[in-house]
């Protein structure tokens, strides 16, 4: 559990103060709460190829499909496709990984709970998995 807050935090779903991740293809930026975290994931329309998610796992967490489709792949053979209003909730410690089609943005927002540490600090993007802080694929044997 974390420092409790002792006061409302405002987090704006927009564009404004967005990290880019992979270069020209994803966008995310992030905040922290006592237990939870949010974050808010763009997805460049043509560059869902270029965002590729490697299989994770992790708390609880929400995933609302603001713009455009997401598809969830579960280690288990399972596909969810979730467009624009739709919500889903991720057990904790299901391995998944995700996917976003190329000929739309994407845009979604995201609550974890505990909070994900994996996200780094608030004023940074973190590297996703499979690739350096540069946005650049990590070659095997160098994570």
């Amino acid at each position: 559990m974390g420092k409790a807050l002792k006061q409302p935090r405002i987090f704006q779903v927009n564009n404004e103060g967005l990290k880019e991740v992979i270069p020209g293809a994803l966008y995310m930026k992030h905040m922290y709460g006592a237990d939870m975290s949010v974050a808010l994931f763009k997805f460049m329309k043509g560059k869902g190829s270029d965002a590729p998610a490697d299989v994770h796992s992790h708390g609880e967490e929400v995933g609302i499909v603001l713009k455009g489709t997401a598809r969830v792949h579960g280690t288990d053979g399972t596909e969810y496709v979730l467009r624009e209003g739709d919500a889903i909730i991720i057990p904790q410690g299901w391995e998944h990984s995700g996917s976003f089609d190329d000929d739309e943005e994407c845009l979604i927002f995201t609550v974890a709970y505990p909070v994900r540490p994996d996200y780094g600090p608030e004023d940074q993007a973190p590297a996703p998995a499979g690739f350096d802080v540069k946005g650049e694929k990590r070659k095997e044997g160098n994570d």
